[in-house]
């Protein structure tokens, strides 16, 4: 799993989902928060929880960060 993680930022196999979060009192979107999943070649689609303290212990939660908020600002953008 972790010289997988390696190729999670060149093969581009983070997917993004996109979960707001509603002022009660207005009803009313208040943020939108980026959800990351990893579509991993051999084990299917992989939530945080599976892969994200891998990628702090192994260094590529700083790679990954930025690849999940340029494709989020990219989406924004469209």
């Amino acid at each position: 799993m972790e010289l997988d993680l390696g190729n999670v930022v060149k093969k581009s196999e983070l997917d993004l989902y996109y979960q707001p979060i509603i002022d009660l009192s207005t009803g009313k979107v208040h943020v939108v928060e980026a959800l990351a999943r990893w579509r991993h070649p051999a084990h299917g689609m992989l939530s945080p929880c599976e892969f994200i303290p891998l990628a702090d212990e192994t260094g590529m939660i700083i790679p990954i960060g930025r690849c999940v908020a340029m494709e989020a600002f990219r989406q924004a953008a469209s």
